[in-house]
């Protein structure tokens, strides 16, 4: 269990951590990212109707750049976060 948890499904393991950081923190990122009515970030807001999704789209890499640099808990938390644990 745990070498297939860590190991072998890592890569969804990781994405649903980040997935439910952002999730949890999404008030957070729209409001530390300004928008910047680029053109992928006006391509989404043609195609969403929520405006801050299309914000936090349209800044994905600095997003999870911000996610990895934050992680400083244990491996507890990213349990917890991942997708078997869904807060």
């Amino acid at each position: 269990m745990t070498y297939r948890y860590f190991i072998l499904n890592i890569k969804h393991n990781f994405s649903a951590y980040c997935g439910n950081i952002l999730d949890r923190n999404m008030d957070k990122y729209v409001n530390m990212l300004e928008s910047t009515n680029n053109l992928t970030e006006s391509n989404y807001k043609v195609n969403l109707s929520d405006e801050n999704l299309s914000i936090i789209l349209s800044n994905m890499y600095t997003i999870i750049d911000d996610i990895i640099s934050s992680m400083t808990g244990s491996i507890d938390d990213f349990i917890r976060y991942s997708d078997y644990n869904n807060p």
